[in-house]
């Protein structure tokens, strides 16, 4: 049987990226270490070229390692600055921009960084993310360092800076702690998630500075979120491995949750047009999901604790290849759509449905029971009758 290419690249703790392939659920190991380190954990990751067969990633120790989806080594970079890890990586063109959670944020080109574009975001940044669409475009968020959206052509300060909710309703501080993040490009807004279980989105737009929308889920830290290609929704997973998709319109609900998960949920990643998303985590586990279903189609075990992901653009599930699942006692077939279809459902068809048959039998038998109850009560009305009239006429 021909093996499938991967089309979901992997970062582990232990500094493995492991290329999956969602059509069959084999993966391998892209690059070797020598021995485990904890400084060559894998941390953040991109793309390196819009073919998506570069894989960029980010390593503890602050460098950057450039493979193939093959597992050839293109390039490697020293872009250490401040103390603190790497929390964000994005490409820009031919550089490469880094953010530390101390809150350096870097463009290094060539191995050399550019200090006239270098910004500071504050202390205890969490997360960085560029715009998919506008690559001079950056937002961070973290611990007590709320939403700021940056331009790296003009870094003296952000086009974009958050302000927090109001008090709460014994007049204390909200705290502010933003553990994930995402671009809107339809709507231009930003998508936050934080460990105090909150989902804010701000409108880039408006003079507000304020979230336009804010809702809490869980009573569980939220870890990762990401979007899908519905407007409007967004899936976002916990802390204790709970992950369910959320509708932002309205008040925000819940539409879907999703199953199989035992450790914090670390990485989503939604595809960029099918109803599919992928998910890792402290559980070794990748899952692949469809939107509308709670059980997973792939959970494949991968032997290291997770912390990010990439899922490419190509068809998560050729039309060659059909997903199987068991549900007790029925075998079902899941095609490209989502849509589920028991087998032999021609043959099912064609027999008789006994049920309809015995609910009628069912009914015949009330009905003559029921008659049979009244005819009985009849009979004692007569026979009463018959006992006064012969009570009297021996009376008189």
């Amino acid at each position: 049987m021909e093996k499938k290419l991967p089309n979901v690249f992997v970062g582990a703790e232990t500094g493995l990226i492991k290329g999956v392939s969602s059509a069959d659920g084999s993966w391998a190991n892209l690059n070797t270490i020598e021995k485990a380190n904890r400084d060559l954990e894998v941390q953040c990751m991109c793309w390196g070229n819009e073919d998506q067969t570069e894989i960029c990633f980010g390593r503890r120790n602050q460098t950057i390692q450039v493979i193939s989806s093959s597992g050839n080594l293109i390039e490697e970079i020293d872009a250490s600055t401040d103390e603190g890890h790497l929390v964000g990586l994005s490409k820009i063109d031919d550089m490469y921009m880094t953010c530390t959670s101390a809150g350096a944020v870097r463009l290094w080109e060539n191995g050399a960084c550019k200090a006239h574009k270098s910004i500071d975001a504050g202390p205890d940044v969490c997360r960085m993310r560029s715009h998919p669409r506008e690559n001079n475009i950056l937002a961070t968020g973290g611990k007590e360092n709320d939403l700021k959206v940056w331009d790296v052509e003009r870094t003296s300060a952000p086009v974009f800076a958050a302000k927090n909710v109001r008090n709460d309703w014994l007049d204390l501080r909200v705290p502010v702690w933003i553990s994930d993040l995402a671009f809107s490009p339809e709507d231009n807004t930003v998508i936050t998630c934080t460990r105090h279980q909150q989902v804010r989105v701000y409108d880039l737009k408006s003079s507000q500075r304020r979230p336009a929308f804010d809702m809490t889920f869980t009573d569980q830290p939220l870890m990762a979120l990401s979007l899908t290609s519905t407007e409007k929704q967004i899936v976002v997973g916990t802390s204790h491995g709970y992950m369910g998709l959320l509708d932002l319109r309205g008040k925000g609900v819940l539409v879907q949750a999703y199953k199989s998960f035992a450790g914090s949920v670390r990485c989503i990643q939604c595809h960029s047009s099918q109803p599919v998303v992928a998910s890792c985590g402290l559980d070794r586990f990748l899952r692949i999901h469809r939107l509308n279903s709670k059980e997973p189609d792939h959970k494949i075990y991968l032997k290291s604790r997770l912390n990010c992901l990439l899922f490419s653009d190509a068809n998560p599930f050729p039309e060659d290849v059909k997903t199987v699942r068991r549900s007790k006692n029925k075998k079902i077939t899941v095609d490209n759509s989502g849509i589920a279809d028991v087998e032999n459902d021609a043959l099912w068809d064609q027999l008789e449905v006994v049920g309809q048959k015995r609910k009628s039998e069912d009914e015949e038998k009330k009905k003559k029971k029921k008659k049979n109850k009244k005819e009985g009560e009849l009979c004692d009305a007569k026979t009463q009758k018959r006992s006064k009239m012969k009570k009297s006429k021996k009376e008189a």
